[in-house]
């Protein structure tokens, strides 16, 4: 196979050209070829890359030596030979010292294919030796780059023989930190260094280190003044043209005194946190006691005072029904008024009381906004019309508006409100009710009024107890707001100040939005008739809340078989579930006298009830709650607002079953 070669011939005789072509393809070359006459030609085709040239000495419009100039200015190795039919000794002379590599006579062309095989042989021999030098020179110089990484390194390197232990190299930290010059170093070992380790020692940790091929410890060195610094040694095992090991020292007495230091701070910190959580637990126990102890202050003065008012209030009524005489009515009226007062501050204050200690229960369920609102607006109507003010309640929006709410606590919220907007406003103002959507699933309800308007001083304390703005004269406990903010707050929503000018204050109640779920309990107690035909028996049903009541009296109406015992306490509940042992119990866990979780542990603890299955039903327990409550014996849980599928599939696994017992959907009220 021919060696293909990339020849430019510079030559006016295509002749002569293709005789020395001729000579090369003989020689095993395969010419790939140009021919050029002139400077320009000459130029581009240098451009273009070539193996070598082959060049007449004269040209009609250019030289070889002109030639030869063009191509050393272009800093390239392309070997050059002259090949003419005359040449005399003085120009073979001066063409060889301008740069040409060899010249050939034409008559001698047989010299030709062995001048440009030596030529290139010898071309690529000089760019050998030249990437040869390159890669010398680079390597020398990464070389004196990474000594002088290593010298300026502020580790202290090493390279030891495995064999001997002797030091074979060291940086210039190494020996300005043991305090040696290099030569005084590198005639000392391991043992000379450390004065833990001898020479059988540091054989075995060689053999560890051939396996690990890496070793890392804290030790010790000594100084050549025989002093001695804490190290972190890092060794490593290095395979070249022979072994060696490669030692990484560092100076940690900085280090070590620091942890040092850390590990007594460390340990004084664990003693004054001991210190600091043994006076908390027993600033806890003294708050624990403190709060016990104010429950039964609260409740001793809830009875306490209660009883004598409650003679004070029933002899007052006495009197002012008996007797018709205007004095005797007036003070009558004046006990009356203060009495009431007076129970009004009893009851704000222990509810007040119960809300800070969490005792207060609160049975967050769907409610209707307007009906509420409605409710409220129909109490304060009569003293609005006394005060000469006006209000109005938006009701279009309002209508289709339902919150997660207690709708006794929410009713007491919006009676708190419509008052304070009455009591503050002017002679002859209004008072409006409004509701609105908002973002992220809230519903709000804004209570406006035409009053004077709260100071800045005054919004800042305007939710905490005790504290009364603007009239002084206007009768009041201070405990509104904060009871409101508080009851508000209890049932996953916000009260706050929207705005207060000269002109009036606009209190808003944000509380989540739901969607009513309430259907006609006669009519959902026709749809399950043939799922409860062969269900019978008693059932508890333990509620406070009066509208849930009905609505499960009302479904269970429709029932002849089906026998409702209500209950609206805990401890009522317990002395019927006693008396009248149901066949099942439904327990809500928010009522006023015992939590539903210790109505549940107490008939369960009790032998009269405890195989009676109790479900649980309310609106928010939390994930934990359940797992307690079913931990307690609870047979199932449902959730507000009740999903009757779910109820009646309830009734119909724990009510006991009889052949021929069903429904009468269409049972009188009357009956």
């Amino acid at each position: 196979m021919n060696a293909k070669l990339r020849i430019l011939i510079l030559e006016d005789q295509a002749a002569d050209a293709e005789l020395m072509l001729r000579e090369l393809r003989k020689a095993g070359y395969a010419p790939d070829w140009k021919r050029v006459e002139t400077k320009n030609d000459y130029l581009c085709q240098l451009d273009q890359g070539c193996e070598i040239i082959l060049a007449d000495y004269t040209l009609p419009q250019f030289t070889a030596l002109e030639a030869l100039e063009l191509l050393k200015a272009r800093e390239v190795d392309i070997p050059f030979i002259i090949v003419s039919g005359t040449i005399g000794e003085d120009k073979a002379v001066a063409v060889m010292r301008a740069g040409a590599n060899d010249y050939v006579m034409k008559h001698s062309l047989a010299r030709l294919a062995p001048a440009v095989e030596r030529e290139l042989r010898d071309a690529a021999e000089r760019r050998e030796r030249k990437l040869a030098d390159a890669a010398l020179r680079e390597t020398a110089e990464e070389l004196r780059l990474f000594r002088t990484l290593v010298d300026r390194s502020n580790d202290s390197i090493e390279v030891l023989d495995p064999e001997t232990g002797r030091f074979l190299d060291v940086n210039e930290k190494g020996c300005s930190d043991l305090g040696y010059s290099r030569d005084e170093f590198l005639v000392l070992t391991v043992c000379d260094v450390d004065p833990t380790v001898d020479q059988s020692q540091f054989t075995r940790s060689v053999e560890e280190l051939r396996k690990s091929g890496s070793l890392m410890w804290d030790g010790i060195h000594r100084r050549k003044d025989g002093s001695t610094f804490q190290v972190e040694v890092n060794l490593k095992y290095v395979q070249l043209d022979r072994d060696y090991i490669v030692s990484v020292a560092r100076d940690i007495t900085e280090r070590k005194a620091a942890e040092q230091a850390i590990r007594a701070l460390n340990a004084d910190l664990e003693r004054r946190v001991g210190e600091r959580t043994a006076e908390f637990q027993h600033a806890k126990e003294e708050a624990d006691k403190a709060n016990l102890a104010k429950s039964d202050f609260l409740s001793r003065m809830s009875h306490e005072l209660r009883t004598p008012l409650n003679s004070v209030l029933g002899f007052a009524q006495l009197l002012d029904l008996q007797y018709d005489d205007p004095k005797i009515k007036e003070a009558t009226g004046s006990i009356l008024k203060g009495g009431q007062h007076l129970l009004q501050m009893i009851n704000e204050v222990l509810e007040l009381s119960r809300i800070e200690t969490g005792s207060l229960p609160v049975s967050v369920e769907p409610v209707a906004v307007a009906g509420v609102v409605r409710e409220a607006v129909g109490l304060l109507q009569p003293i609005a019309d006394g005060a000469g003010v006006g209000i109005s309640f938006e009701d279009g929006v309002c209508e289709e508006v339902h919150v997660r709410a207690d709708r006794q606590r929410l009713l007491q919220v919006f009676i708190n409100l419509l008052s304070n907007a009455v009591k503050y406003n002017k002679p002859g103002g209004s008072v409006c009710v409004r509701c609105s959507e908002q973002a992220d699933g809230i519903s709000r309800i804004e209570v406006s009024d035409t009053g004077l308007g709260i100071s800045l001083e005054d919004q800042e304390l305007l939710f905490q107890p005790f504290q009364r703005f603007g009239d002084q004269g206007v009768e009041g406990t201070g405990l509104g707001l904060a009871l409101s903010e508080r009851f508000v707050k209890l049932m996953g929503g916000s009260l706050r100040l929207s705005e207060s000018t000269a002109e009036g204050s606009t209190f808003c109640v944000d509380l989540k939005a739901t969607k009513a779920s309430y259907q006609k309990p006669e009519i959902v107690a026709g749809l399950f008739a043939s799922s409860l035909a062969s269900c019978h028996g008693k059932l508890l049903y333990v509620e406070d809340n009066i509208s849930n009541m009905r609505l499960l009296e009302m479904f269970t109406f429709g029932f002849e078989n089906i026998s409702l015992i209500p209950a609206m306490q805990g401890r009522i509940g317990l002395e019927l579930a006693r008396e009248h042992h149901p066949d099942l119990i439904l327990l809500d866990l928010h009522l006023p006298d015992l939590m539903g979780d210790e109505v549940l542990r107490r008939l369960k603890s009790d032998p009269a009830t405890s195989s009676i299955p109790v479900v649980i039903v309310t609106a928010d327990a939390t994930a934990r709650q359940i797992k307690a409550l079913f931990a307690a014996g609870a047979a199932e849980y449902l959730t507000k607002p009740l999903d009757f599928k779910m109820l009646v599939a309830v009734l119909e696994e724990h009510l006991p079953r009889s052949v021929g017992m069903g429904p009468s959907v269409a049972r009188k009220r009357s009956a």
